[in-house]
């Protein structure tokens, strides 16, 4: 076949070169491969965990910003303030939250991306589509995390509130 044809090739032209058995890439590509895979898994797995914490954070943050408003809140709610609008004020808050969070976030982005662009092969510039689609998870994920605390927000008793 073609090895063999290649072998006469090479030898017709230095018969004194040491002959090496010619073996198949498709093994040794594999094995590079799998290790880039498990690369890019750690890399998805770590980014879940973040997610993870960055909801619990803002969730905890927002969470303790009702606690420290309940006298505001209460004193709003006496006054005529629907519980529709407690709970929009409260997820706005989070939402500004995550805004600054992902607007603090872009310059590391573009840096990891650098670099793992240089340690990944096949990793190439940051695009608009897949950063779009992380900042929307990203502020679902702060509308749950701060879903509990608006709802009890919007449940606390003005009259309990204005006794304390």
């Amino acid at each position: 076949g073609i090895t063999q044809a290649f072998r006469q090739a090479v030898w017709s032209e230095d018969p004194n070169l040491q002959r090496v058995t010619p073996r198949p890439l498709a093994p040794y590509i594999e094995r590079n491969l799998e290790s880039r895979r498990l690369a890019v898994w750690l890399i998805g797995v770590f980014a879940g965990l973040g997610l993870l914490l960055a909801t619990t954070g803002l969730g905890a943050s927002i969470s303790a910003w009702v606690t420290e408003s309940r006298v505001e809140i209460g004193i709003r709610s006496a006054l005529g303030e629907p519980s529709s609008s407690i709970v929009r004020r409260v997820l706005a808050r989070s939402m500004r939250i995550a805004g600054a969070g992902m607007l603090a976030a872009i310059p590391g982005t573009l840096a990891a991306v650098g670099v793992l662009r240089n340690q990944i092969p096949g990793i190439g510039d940051l695009r608009a589509t897949p950063a779009c689609v992380v900042a929307a998870l990203v502020a679902v994920a702060a509308l749950l995390a701060s879903v509990i605390p608006a709802q009890r927000a919007a449940r606390l008793n003005p009259m309990d509130i204005l006794r304390r």
